[in-house]
């Protein structure tokens, strides 16, 4: 009996301590993730405000749920407020072309110019304004302003794809070679670029390499729109067709040059009408 009590009593001190042990490991690991969450939120805080201190957190106070709530919480905000600016320089963008659409055709609009130039200071170094700016810019042959636009661009941002294509324009620099290597620099960060494709076509098609500039329209044809840019149709046909005709393949020539027509351009159907014999 009194071996029975005293084996009894030994079981129960060694629960205790065996619970005790388990409680303080379970306790230290629930303490341990805590840290950790906070530690993750307070990274995370630095990266998203790019540097900005605040307050460390609570981790005794907070749970791991409410900490992770409240990360998801802050991200979200983040990212409506980076998604607002796109939408206001948007609309900018979208009232700068109204204007522009309803100012007289063919020459430069001065209050177009200023409306680029506060929407730089709204947003500057932006690169969607920056990239319209010198479009509009070029449509003139401003080609100085244009080309310091596009210089400005893409030292902010060197991977924009707009503006990579707009450098590459043989307008901007008239050397062959300049022209040249930009246009390796653009296809080679970026392969798929309409603008660099156009431009490389169209400057293959200049230098009277023809067979080699249709690679570059297959090429634009089927990435057309990649980076936000479309061209026309006809405007790829002439190319097709002004190729054809340099290689003296007159019936594709004409094909092309009908496509253009039905698009109803008349440079096109005069071309057309022209190889009407062949």
């Amino acid at each position: 009996m009194k071996t029975l009590f005293l084996t009894t009593l030994f079981s129960f001190f060694v629960g205790v301590y065996v619970g005790r042990s388990n409680f303080r490991r379970t306790n230290d690991g629930h303490v341990n993730q805590q840290n950790q969450t906070s530690k993750l939120i307070e990274y995370k805080e630095l990266v998203t405000n790019r540097g900005q201190t605040k307050a460390k957190p609570e981790s005794s106070k907070i749970s791991h749920g409410a900490n992770q709530k409240e990360f998801k919480n802050r991200r979200h905000q983040f990212y409506k407020k980076e998604n607002d600016q796109k939408g206001k320089v948007r609309n900018l963008l979208f009232n700068i072309y109204k204007t522009d659409r309803d100012s007289v055709k063919g020459e430069l609009n001065m209050d177009i110019v200023d409306l680029y130039e506060d929407a730089l200071k709204a947003y500057p170094n932006n690169g969607e304004i920056l990239s319209n700016y010198s479009m509009y810019m070029m449509r003139f042959n401003r080609f100085d302003e244009a080309r310091a636009i596009i210089n400005k661009c893409l030292k902010s941002e060197p991977v924009n794809e707009e503006c990579l294509g707009n450098s590459t324009s043989y307008a901007l620099y008239g050397s062959y070679e300049e022209v040249e290597k930009r246009l390796s620099y653009c296809l080679k960060r970026s392969p798929m670029n309409t603008l660099c494709l156009y431009n490389k076509a169209d400057f293959l098609l200049a230098k009277g390499d023809a067979r080699q500039s249709l690679k570059y329209y297959k090429k634009l044809e089927s990435s057309n729109g990649s980076i936000g840019v479309y061209f026309s149709k006809p405007n790829i046909f002439l190319g097709y067709a002004t190729a054809y005709e340099k290689l003296k393949n007159f019936q594709k020539a004409k094909m092309y040059y009908d496509d253009a027509c039905a698009e109803m351009n008349k440079y096109a159907c005069k071309k057309a009408k022209e190889l009407s014999f062949y």
